[in-house]
């Protein structure tokens, strides 16, 4: 690789969930962050205010004024593959949409579909037809825009990269991209290696969630701070490096950002000094990440 482009560090904001986000960019830039992605919880505090669209241009407004950058957030969690009112979620979502490109977020990250159980073997291609068919049903709000949709890896549904890659082929859109999941795929180690994934994706990757978890559970903890695998428990950790030299591979530029609510169950003050040292941990990876 001739050159490498150092992600920005990032802490989405969820961590901080009932804070006007406003006001967790400044106490992002008082810590010396230079960007976020903006979480699901603060995108539905945009939406469900009595002008979305006006509060979100003060939102950019105001990001812009202190040197703050918001390229990658979090929409809505609805199911479009096996959820009801499929209509109503997609307006719902869309609107969505249109308050992020007003916020000029560039890569907006989907969950496409929920569950924890993998459907059986014989509903696999009726899955991916629903989900290509929910897919398409947003993309019209991309369409002339800069803005990237982000499929999302996930526990249950999109594990692997053959199957978000399936539903980006049959749409062939330049509009289509990967938010990058290291928790999610720890889950589903025993189907596809970290190192495996993000090659296989390559640059459609465009969004990322940095956490760790015990192989078992939905923990989003910080990577680092957990004990050993312990096979004879079923256990298994993210392998950090293994992470670090596949985004390094292909040439990964965008927020290096860290999904954690795993972490945010602890009073304000402490969270404020866990942003402290995830901000030095993320500089930490980076840098390593630089020198593979």
């Amino acid at each position: 690789m001739n050159s490498f482009e150092k992600p920005i560090v990032s802490v989405w904001s969820g961590i901080l969930p009932d804070t006007p986000p406003c006001e967790v960019i400044d106490l992002y830039v008082s810590l010396g962050y230079r960007g976020f992605e903006l979480s699901r919880e603060h995108l539905k505090h945009i939406a469900l205010s009595d002008d979305p669209i006006g509060y979100a241009r003060r939102i950019r407004n105001y990001a812009a004024d202190v040197g703050f950058v918001i390229p990658q957030a979090h929409l809505p969690m609805y199911d479009l593959v096996a959820g009801e009112d499929f209509e109503r979620n997609v307006d719902i979502l869309k609107r969505n949409v249109e308050i992020l490109h007003e916020l000029g977020v560039h890569y907006h990250v989907m969950h496409l579909g929920k569950g924890l159980v993998p459907a059986p073997e014989a509903l696999r291609p009726m899955l991916e037809d629903l989900r290509v068919r929910a897919t398409a049903a947003l993309l019209p709000a991309y369409q002339g825009t800069d803005a990237y949709l982000c499929l999302e890896n996930l526990v249950a549904n999109m594990r692997t990269s053959s199957e978000l890659m399936a539903v980006i082929r049959r749409l062939n859109s330049d509009r289509l991209a990967v938010c990058y999941d290291t928790g999610h795929l720890n889950q589903n180690h025993t189907l596809q290696s970290q190192a495996e994934f993000v090659a296989d994706c390559g640059a459609y990757i465009r969004a990322l969630h940095v956490n760790d978890n015990d192989g078992i559970y939905e923990q989003h903890l910080t990577p680092y701070g957990h004990g050993l695998d312990l096979p004879a428990h079923g256990t298994h950790r993210i392998d950090v490096d293994e992470i670090l030299r596949a985004l390094k591979g292909i040439n990964y530029s965008g927020l290096f950002n860290f999904e954690l609510p795993g972490e945010r169950n602890c009073p304000p003050e402490v969270i404020q000094l866990k942003l402290s040292y995830l901000l030095k941990l993320g500089e930490y990876m980076v840098d390593r990440m630089d020198s593979m």
